[in-house]
């Protein structure tokens, strides 16, 4: 999407179906972060800020954020859920909201990967399934931890995936970009 495309954006939260919309917001300021470079999917990130606050409620609840670390694979080994609306067929969103169970893996297993290997980095970490996996349709999408009883952190940020769901893909690691996120949060 353009820049322009990108301010007409309402977000829908509370969603676990297409009909069950609990609250909208529309986008005041999208910011992309300047060093993203779509032939890599280095440094795929941005802010949206919303035009007012989102409810907190029973079905709408809050996610921390990772720490910032260099480290990428910090959470190698620890199993992840990731969320997303992707089917195979990019212009059908799922009914429902997909969730699946999945293991961050180190980058050097990553590396290794014909589809998207080359575009490991310090800044993406890696997720591996042999029943989860990841569709174009869910870029964009959280990948969460269980840090503590009832506390989810976001960790990643679905970024690569294959268009006909075979592979779990690649991730922008919250953690490498907590500074810049800092920096334009407020």
């Amino acid at each position: 999407m353009s820049a322009f495309e990108m301010q007409g954006v309402t977000v829908l939260i509370g969603m676990t179906s297409l009909t069950d919309v609990q609250m909208t917001r529309r986008t005041t300021k999208i910011i992309l972060n300047g060093k993203f470079n779509a032939f890599t999917y280095a440094n795929d990130v941005a802010i949206v800020t919303m035009d007012s606050p989102v409810i907190i409620s029973n079905t709408v609840q809050p996610v921390c954020l990772a720490a910032a670390n260099t480290d990428p694979d910090q959470y190698s080994g620890q199993d992840a859920i990731v969320l997303g609306w992707g089917t195979a067929d990019i212009t059908k969103p799922s009914a429902t909201l997909m969730q699946g169970k999945v293991g961050i893996v180190a980058n050097s297993e990553c590396r290794v990967e014909p589809d998207f290997g080359k575009y490991v980095s310090d800044s993406t970490i890696c997720v591996a399934s042999t029943t989860a996996f990841s569709c174009a349709g869910d870029v964009g999408g959280p990948v969460v931890i269980l840090s503590a009883p009832g506390t989810w952190t976001l960790v990643g940020i679905n970024s690569y995936t294959k268009a006909d769901c075979s592979a779990t893909g690649l991730k922008t690691a919250i953690s490498a970009f907590r500074a810049w996120i800092d920096l334009y949060k407020n």
